[in-house]
């Protein structure tokens, strides 16, 4: 059986974008709708191993739990079934009783304990523990996480795993580029980041590059969540951060066919608080309910087409990004 690519093409080949919401615990609703796309991608490929998500995907972003997420996916060149596994611990040691912080104290849980996890994934994955990617001349799999400052909402600072011409990233440590963008208060808040993945795309690859697709994965639609009581996060939560809404994306993008997929969970996820680890079971059995949905798992296919058989596309990242 053929293995997965580890090669990149041609440099002018269009490029795949992946967009990774924030969200709280609920963002391994993000890993299982990635996790099913690959394991598609896996039967559909006659693969012997289970593909990287950064052998697909040129650009990969994220902001809280979505920027953990990215750099599982694209600083530590995880599987989906491998980040499934180090979420789950991440999120239990995180979120334990154990781990909050007195009260009054700023933020819910001990940082130290976020830092003190992401060293030790970091350490046994042996791909270095700062954020440039050495190998970052490959095309593929670059990724970066978008950190929002409580004072400065409107300019989201970004951590790369590669260089850049202007307004350069530091090059910090792993852990420390997942301590900001899990930083309070952005944690426990939904984020949008399609639009942030769009224009960063835009910068490293230039106008005139063709893109095939933007994947966007929510962490579930959070519905009626404001009618239930908030928990104690939520209530000191700002009200407005700087966002692209995932519905404003699909509304420009309506005339560009099978371009900008959207995933998010529907039902089930609005009763779940941003915290509770101990109902990932919940989240998933949500998830996989929504993924069973015809139209839903249509578009996993659609999807799951396009990274395999890639396809003539005419739009440019210029042209796209006038849309947002």
């Amino acid at each position: 059986m053929a293995l997965a690519p580890h090669t990149s093409p041609a440099g002018d080949e269009p490029v795949n974008l992946l967009a990774l919401d924030g969200g709280g615990i609920r963002g391994v609703s993000e890993l299982l709708i990635l996790d099913e796309i690959m394991r598609r991608v896996q039967c559909d490929s006659n693969l012997a191993e289970m593909p990287l998500p950064c052998d697909y995907f040129d650009l990969i972003g994220g902001t809280s739990t979505g920027g953990l997420i990215a750099l599982m996916l694209g600083r530590l060149r995880m599987t989906t079934d491998e980040a499934l596994r180090t979420y789950n611990s991440l999120a239990r040691a995180i979120f334990s009783k154990d781990n909050k912080e007195r009260l009054g104290q700023d933020g819910a849980f001990k940082a130290t304990t976020l830092q003190n996890k992401v060293q030790e994934v970091v350490s046994k994955k042996g791909l270095g523990e700062l954020m440039l990617d050495p190998s970052n001349d490959l095309r593929r799999g670059k990724a970066f996480v978008c950190a929002v400052p409580a004072n400065s909402m409107a300019y989201p600072r970004l951590f790369r795993t590669y260089p850049v011409r202007a307004l350069a990233s530091a090059n910090c440590r792993i852990w420390e580029a997942a301590r900001a963008t899990t930083a309070a208060p952005t944690f426990f808040k939904h984020i949008a980041i399609g639009g942030k993945v769009l224009e960063e795309a835009r910068n490293i690859f230039g106008n005139d590059r063709l893109v095939r697709c933007l994947i966007s994965i929510g962490t579930g639609h959070p519905g009626t969540i404001g009618l239930a009581k908030p928990d104690a996060f939520q209530k000191v939560l700002p009200t407005k951060l700087i966002s692209e809404t995932a519905n404003g994306l699909s509304a420009r993008f309506k005339d560009l066919e099978k371009f900008y997929f959207r995933f998010n969970v529907a039902h089930g996820a609005e009763g779940i608080s941003l915290e509770e680890w101990d109902k990932m079971g919940e989240l998933t059995e949500h998830t996989k309910a929504y993924m069973a949905e015809v139209s839903v798992s249509k578009a996993i296919d659609e999807v799951v087409d396009m990274l395999c058989n890639p396809r003539e596309v005419r739009v440019t990242l210029g042209s796209v990004c006038q849309l947002v």
